[in-house]
């Protein structure tokens, strides 16, 4: 069996360059693949971005992953739209309100230690999104079940 090559960190111009290529098409993958989904959320996210609320648009936000896995759900392999609302609990909290006060449903919640994520669906479609959130304030959710 073949052994992995090792990373071997850029130094020169040329292998920057080529490393910082071959991130930016990766990211640009990752959001032609989400791109559906975050063409359903943009209404909820220019409505959230007037009252002040911005999600982050870097290459640790818009992406999708399966929520299945993370929050152990049953059934098949399902996509959900991951967005990063910031660092701090309390702004991602905020987010949770607000997609909530927008009509979204909380479906699950995954607490482990103090990390914490909410799965939003919005009601009658398909698109999930996971936030991040307090642990504390993910006790106080009910999430609720959803009609396949």
């Amino acid at each position: 069996m073949k052994r992995a090559p090792l990373y071997e960190h850029p130094t020169s111009y040329e292998a920057i360059v080529a490393h910082e290529c071959q991130r930016h098409e990766d990211r640009l993958r990752k959001l032609k693949r989400a791109e559906t989904a975050i063409r359903a959320v943009s209404a909820d996210l220019a409505t959230l971005a007037k009252r002040g609320l911005l999600v982050a648009v870097g290459e640790y936000s818009l992406y999708l992953v399966d929520h299945t896995v993370r929050f152990r759900t049953k059934g098949r392999s399902k996509s959900a739209l991951y967005l990063n609302t910031g660092v701090f609990r309390e702004t991602c909290d905020r987010f949770v309100e607000a997609f909530t006060g927008l009509g979204w449903v909380v479906q699950a919640i995954n607490v482990e230690g103090n990390f914490s994520q909410a799965l939003l669906h919005r009601p009658k479609t398909e698109f999930r999104i996971v936030l991040d959130l307090s642990k504390e304030f993910a006790k106080t959710l009910e999430p609720r079940e959803v009609k396949q």
